[in-house]
């Protein structure tokens, strides 16, 4: 069920994939003043694009048609998540809802978002952003530069990324102590950077886009509805129907949905009169994170014989074999401080390591992954190919498993390093790689135990393996729809 191999399948392709995103635009005022932790290379000048990239644009609406748009969900909205999405379907609701300072478009252009305009000083240590004119919260409240840092001290993922810890606040005025340059502002459109302010028994933290949440019976039945301000009735429907094929919310006249699912991509293009179907940007790549790599001397990657075959015959959703660059590769230049992970997090992986390559018990494209390299270990032909993984997955058949772990079980076993490998899927296009990087030490302490630097120990331990993608059932002329840097469907509200 391959869907790249299937005859018309490419005519929907959008022709640019998604690439690190950097660019700046000025201001001459001042409203809100940081200084943050990033790397990477150093962004052209030039004015913020008032559209959407051409190659970004995946659907379009009718202009006579004022109707309310349906979308499905095929996973949990919790408000308790808000606005950090935790499933992709919160990350496709809370997109809508709630605002980051600037955002990027699949083709890594930077926007306006809260902030109208923003510059840097000509070291890259000092950002300045104005926010919008007269930015509110749902509520009515004016959103100030104290929201803004107030939002992101609530959160670790903030801190994560901008050092706020030690902010000094004057008026409007906020500056946060410097770290390193930070090169580009695109950084500040990651979703943790979004802002929120959560009311006492609030069953939604407000944010500052002009279309909020109407509550009322619908909100506890899984149904999300949105609508603008002084709006008397909702224009768009978040459905979480319980259907046990997804196919079933096309019948039932739902004008968009994203999903991986071979079958209802090929219903879809069955119904090519109804719907469109557009591959978004490719999203994620699955690794194998293998301890004992750390200390050994690994040959590279794997053959791109059977990186292709992975993706071709051993997952059942649309991918390709991983393709360079990747962002962990840049990781020996950040400089950690490795401190900030507490705990003395730096013990060494296991000695008692196990002859499993482990997986999430709810990602099946991980599952199938972690089936098809314990088949090629036993394979007297294929057996070969893992070696640049690492010697011992060339062992006789039946002496390595695949073993699914449910999330508490899976973390703490990847804290530990304590088994052969483990199969996980990484961000494809991230906006500041030194930061991801340190969450994944903070998951896997002990990559600081190798004999050189933590990023050096992290390009060692990944093993790229596929990239995947998801794609986008729009009904026509029914939705207009960008794709953003991360390859979040973003509908545009008319």
């Amino acid at each position: 069920d391959k869907l790249l191999m299937r005859p018309g399948f490419r005519r929907w392709a959008v022709p640019a994939r998604a690439r690190n995103p950097f660019g700046v635009r000025a201001s001459v005022a001042a409203a809100l003043t940081i200084v943050s932790s990033g790397c990477g290379p150093a962004p052209p000048a030039g004015p913020a694009p008032e559209s959407p990239a051409e190659a970004c644009v995946v659907g379009t609406r009718s202009v006579d048609d004022d109707g309310q748009i349906s979308i499905g969900l095929t996973g949990r909205v919790d408000p308790a998540d808000a606005p950090v999405p935790q499933t992709e379907s919160e990350r496709f609701v809370f997109r809508l809802l709630y605002e980051t300072l600037v955002s990027v478009d699949c083709d890594g252009r930077l926007r306006p978002g809260l902030a109208e305009a923003w510059r840097s000083d000509t070291q890259n240590r000092v950002w300045t952003f104005t926010l919008r004119d007269a930015a509110e919260f749902w509520d009515g409240v004016r959103v100030s530069a104290l929201d803004v840092i107030s939002s992101w001290r609530a959160r670790p993922g903030a801190r994560a990324l901008v050092r706020v810890d030690s902010v000094t606040v004057l008026g409007d005025r906020l500056r946060v102590a410097l770290t390193s340059p930070t090169p580009s502002a695109a950084m500040f459109a990651h979703p943790a950077l979004a802002v929120a302010r959560r009311g006492p028994g609030a069953v939604w933290p407000a944010g500052t886009t002009p279309i909020r949440v109407e509550l009322g019976p619908a909100a506890s039945s899984g149904v999300v509805r949105i609508q603008p301000a002084g709006a008397t009735r909702p224009l768009v429907e978040f459905a979480r129907a319980s259907v046990a094929d997804e196919r079933d919310f096309l019948d039932r006249g739902v004008d968009v949905l994203v999903t991986d699912r071979p079958r209802t991509l090929d219903y879809a293009a069955t119904r090519a009169s109804e719907f469109n179907v557009v591959p978004l940007p490719w999203n994620q790549t699955y690794v194998v994170l293998a301890p004992r790599r750390i200390h050994d001397q690994p040959t590279g990657r794997l053959p791109d014989r059977l990186l292709h075959d992975l993706a071709r015959d051993a997952v059942r959703v649309n991918a390709r074999a991983a393709e360079a660059p990747f962002w962990w590769l840049d990781a020996s230049r950040c400089g950690f401080d490795t401190s900030t992970l507490g705990g003395g997090g730096a013990a060494e992986p296991s000695t008692n390591v196990s002859r499993r390559i482990v997986y999430g018990t709810r990602d099946d494209t991980a599952r199938e992954i972690a089936e098809r390299l314990v088949a090629l270990a036993g394979s007297p032909g294929d057996r070969r190919d893992l070696e640049s993984i690492d010697f011992a997955w060339s062992a006789p058949a039946g002496a390595i498993s695949a073993t699914g772990l449910d999330a508490t079980r899976f973390s703490a076993s990847l804290r530990a390093g304590a088994e052969l490998g483990y199969v996980i899927p990484l961000p494809r296009v991230v906006l500041n790689a030194c930061a991801e990087t340190l969450a994944i030490l903070g998951r896997a302490p002990w990559l600081l135990s190798a004999p050189h630097d933590a990023g050096t120990a992290l390009t060692r331990a990944l093993v790229p393996l596929v990239d995947v993608r998801l794609h986008a059932v729009l009904r026509r002329e029914r939705v207009s729809a960008t794709a953003d840097w991360d390859g979040t469907l973003r509908v545009v509200v008319p």
